[in-house]
């Protein structure tokens, strides 16, 4: 059995978001660097969102692998007639649709 081994963990930094945006960016670009976490303070967000968005996280890191890599992938129906040309073109069109949208 290998021999147990301890991990340092970094806290994480907390941000607190009030009258100076600068130092919040800071701090974020701070808190980021150091841990890749932030935990954010006096953001005004009302509690029942941050409820909604942590059940759907939760929801959504619930789901099986595949199911969340299917997400993540754009997949086109496979057409064999289909010519390199017209998949590159499909392709562009896609990129170029998702580019223009805010």
């Amino acid at each position: 059995m290998p021999a147990a081994t301890t991990a340092r963990i970094a806290p994480i930094p907390l941000v607190m978001v009030d009258d100076d945006p600068q130092a919040a960016a800071a701090a974020f670009g701070d808190a980021f660097a150091r841990t890749g976490f932030a935990i954010v303070a006096n953001h005004g967000i009302d509690a029942a969102v941050i409820a909604r968005a942590e059940a759907a996280a939760r929801a959504l890191f619930a789901l099986p692998e595949a199911e969340k890599a299917a997400r993540e992938t754009l997949a086109l129906p496979i057409y064999p007639e289909l010519t390199t040309d017209q998949i590159a073109y499909i392709a562009s069109s896609i990129s170029e649709f998702y580019a223009r949208r805010p």
